[in-house]
């Protein structure tokens, strides 16, 4: 079956043909067929005979290469738009391992005596699909080294000849002791008490990766040092620091003077928090479960230049042994806890949102203006107050409802080219909060100009986002004060600040402050109704716009929650400089 109507978009956000003009896309389209394949069906094996390459196109490929003793090492997963069996293709080579089908899956295929009429009739196409094929081949081929240098029959041939009677021990009882664990609790406990007696080890933790795959969360930690500087719940954007280029390298970082790195690197928090702990060296490991990225192991120690290439490759290992317990005993506490706060939503929810809340505040309106009858002052402040009420019970099931979206995926936002941020956003949103603020004597101080520069966004939901942060500063700000709304223009950049006096929070606060639920431990913040929702919304919204939210505070004189978000909205990938600060390292 020809494939070529549904190919050239595919074949145009391919690296090898993404300079080629539509006709010879179309050309090259035309010359592919389509194969499909059950789950788990094999497409090819090893030593089979090889004389086409394909695009994924629909699906998943597990790749699989035999070890040394026939062990089979699944070494890499290709997706729709990535190529396979490159090498078959250029020299009519065995296949140099399987290929197996994860889910159902569709190739698209081109022959062997194809490509090569092709090479020789489009101009550019082999130039650019050498090129391709250089980069494609040495990342597999680093990626096949680094999965076979641990391989036997037990996992670990390479490091397991090098390792002492002791670490043989450890990787031997490794798999059976992570098995036999009943909780992530467990699993990392085992791992430092074992860690600790073959080498330096005075603080381990595990991190994962969360919120579709743009931050990362410290899960567990262990330590020596009392108080930990940098807790559990800490968070930081991946795409905003170092960690992303562990995952893409695959392999264990070391920084063995802490000091000295934080010298070359200021901005980085987390490694100022780390040497407040007294630790001075640093490993980080990726966790990776058939090679989808799931988190990262984390181990420390007091001294300078702690760890050794043994160390190295034997805390690789034990992170390639764990990964898979690990992730599963953390889903199962994720799905216990998600399991226990949905529910007591659902039941805070059925049970003060029983009646049909908006009708009775419609009902108590008309009361309340007369239509009915007269009103005593007394009756009539009575039934003002059940209209708070009701309208509070609204706010509710609003902030739900956009929690929900959220959730569910279906907030992906209408972005519009050229919006009047102050007139469109701002505006309207202080006009919204105003009389919440009238009625605890605040005001509203406008530090910006009428006529800001436009920019791209989804002006709803930018609204909903400037509409939290006033409301915070409204409800959480001290009465008879003044709130202060900036708008800066930038380079290719808008920035908006709200800033209020009031109780504010302290830098060990901050890090919870954008996380769903999540509420501030204050007595006086407490008095304050309110469900942890609004701010974590607010955050998925600027990230949404490829934007950077952060928060600042002088604890009990003032607060300042601020963003920015790009003028021009990017086609594909999230800013670079997407975070927030209450991820800042």
């Amino acid at each position: 079956m020809n494939a070529a109507p549904t190919l050239r978009t595919t074949l145009s956000e391919i690296e090898c043909f993404a300079g080629l003009d539509e006709q010879m896309l179309h050309r090259i389209g035309q010359q592919m067929q389509t194969h499909c394949f059950d789950h788990n069906q094999i497409i090819s094996r090893e030593g089979d005979a090889g004389d086409w390459a394909f695009i994924v196109a629909r699906g998943d490929v597990a790749v699989v290469k035999k070890a040394e003793g026939g062990t089979p090492v699944h070494i890499a997963t290709l997706r729709p738009g990535d190529w396979g069996g490159m090498m078959s293709l250029f020299e009519r080579a065995p296949r140099s391992a399987t290929l197996r089908a994860v889910g159902e899956v569709e190739l698209w295929a081109l022959g062997h005596e194809t490509f090569q009429h092709l090479l020789d009739t489009t101009p550019g196409m082999g130039a650019s699909m050498l090129q391709f094929l250089s980069r494609r081949l040495r990342n597999d081929s680093f990626t096949l080294a680094s999965a076979l240098q641990y391989v036997d029959a037990m996992g670990f041939e390479a490091i397991y000849r090098e390792c002492s009677p002791q670490e043989r021990l450890i990787l031997d009882t490794i798999n059976q002791q992570v098995a036999a664990a009943q909780s992530l609790d467990g699993v990392m406990n085992f791992l430092y008490d074992s860690i600790s007696r073959v080498g330096a080890c005075d603080r381990l933790s595990v991190a994962f990766i969360v919120e579709d795959g743009v931050r990362v969360v410290s899960h567990w930690t262990r330590s020596d040092a009392d108080p930990l500087s940098l807790p559990i719940g800490y968070a930081a954007d991946l795409n905003a620091g170092s960690l992303k280029q562990v995952i893409e390298s695959g392999r264990p970082r070391v920084i063995n003077d802490l000091p000295q790195y934080l010298q070359a690197h200021p901005q980085s928090g987390a490694t100022q928090r780390i040497i407040d702990e007294g630790m001075r060296s640093g490993m980080t490991c990726p966790l990776i479960v058939a090679g989808r990225p799931i988190g990262f192991l984390f181990r420390n120690a007091r001294e300078v230049g702690a760890f050794d290439e043994h160390q190295v490759r034997l805390h690789g290992a034990i992170a390639q042994s764990i990964s898979q317990a690990v992730e599963k005993a953390y889903r199962i506490e994720e799905l216990t806890e998600a399991n226990r706060a949905y529910t007591e939503m659902l039941g805070f929810i059925s049970h003060e949102l029983r009646s049909p809340v908006a009708s009775m505040v419609t009902d108590a309106r008309l009361l309340v203006g007369g239509y009915l009858g007269d009103l005593t002052d007394e009756q009539r402040d009575k039934i003002q107050r059940s209209i708070e009420k009701g309208e509070y019970l609204l706010s509710l099931i609003r902030e739900y409802l956009t929690l929900d979206q959220m959730e569910s995926g279906m907030l992906q936002g209408t972005m519009q080219p050229s919006v009047d941020f102050t007139q469109v956003v701002v505006d309207p949103a202080i006009n919204l909060v105003e009389s919440d603020a009238h009625a605890r004597g605040m005001s509203f101080a406008r530090e910006y100009d009428d006529h800001c520069p436009r920019i791209a966004c989804d002006p709803d939901l930018m609204k909903m986002a400037t509409v939290n942060l006033l409301s915070n500063a409204v409800k959480y700000g001290r009465p008879d004060t003044t709130i202060r709304v900036t708008v800066e223009p930038g380079d290719q950049r808008l920035g908006v600040a709200v800033w209020n006096r009031g109780p504010g929070f302290t830098d060990e606060q901050r890090s919870r402050l954008f996380r769903k639920f999540s509420r501030l431990d204050s007595p006086e913040l407490k008095q304050v109704k309110g469900t942890g929702v609004g701010l974590y919304s607010t955050w998925r919204i600027i990230n949404l716009h490829h934007g950077r939210i952060r928060a600042r505070s002088a604890a009990g004189e003032w607060a300042e929650f601020a963003f920015t978000v790009p003028t021009q909205q990017p086609a594909d990938a999230p800013d670079p400089e997407q975070q927030s600060e209450a991820n800042d390292a």
